[in-house]
């Protein structure tokens, strides 16, 4: 049972999520709980990447390795639960202001999409889950695919044209 206090509606939603989460089929961009009860629930390893959960009382639920990705917790009680390897990123909404997700364990991936990186020095940062797009630019050298950087572009071709972007640029002089 996924809580004493959700309703039976609230229970299959959430056991379906897990289920999908489980078999790992595609990610849920619809799922709209926002302002259930979800106290004391299991989530632990649920796909919830760009779930409503605004006003969702989550207090001292169990979400071990949850995928938090664009998701909007506003308003929603967590206190005291379990967050420990659960991941984000920049457009995951939090409850408020003074709400720390590293402090609960979250790890929130940066979104580095149509950021200039030419002179920053990124030769030992391990960027394992970022996201960039073919609009980033790289310092020179930087190999982005080492540094676990997941290029989120669908255009064919965005990362060649993203590796020819970071090699050092060459001028040809001028003919005379």
């Amino acid at each position: 049972m996924i809580s004493d206090r959700c309703s039976r509606g609230t229970a299959n939603r959430v056991s379906l999520l897990m289920r999908s989460a489980s078999s790992g089929s595609s990610t849920w961009t619809t799922l709209n709980l926002n302002r259930t009860d979800l106290r004391r629930g299991n989530l632990t390893g649920a796909n919830l990447q760009r779930a409503a959960l605004r006003g969702t009382s989550l207090a001292r639920a169990w979400m071990v390795k949850v995928d938090l990705r664009g998701t909007d917790l506003r308003d929603a009680d967590l206190r005291d639960a379990t967050l420990r390897d659960a991941i984000a990123d920049l457009t995951t909404w939090w409850p408020g202001k003074n709400f720390d997700p590293a402090a609960k364990g979250v790890f929130v991936h940066p979104n580095l999409e149509k950021a200039d990186l030419r002179s920053a020095f990124l030769k030992r940062d391990d960027l394992t889950g970022a996201r960039a797009n073919a609009f980033t630019e790289w310092p020179a050298g930087f190999n982005w695919q080492q540094a676990g950087v997941i290029m989120e572009d669908d255009t064919p071709g965005a990362a060649v044209d993203q590796d020819r972007r970071s090699q050092p640029r060459f001028r040809h002089p001028p003919r005379r």
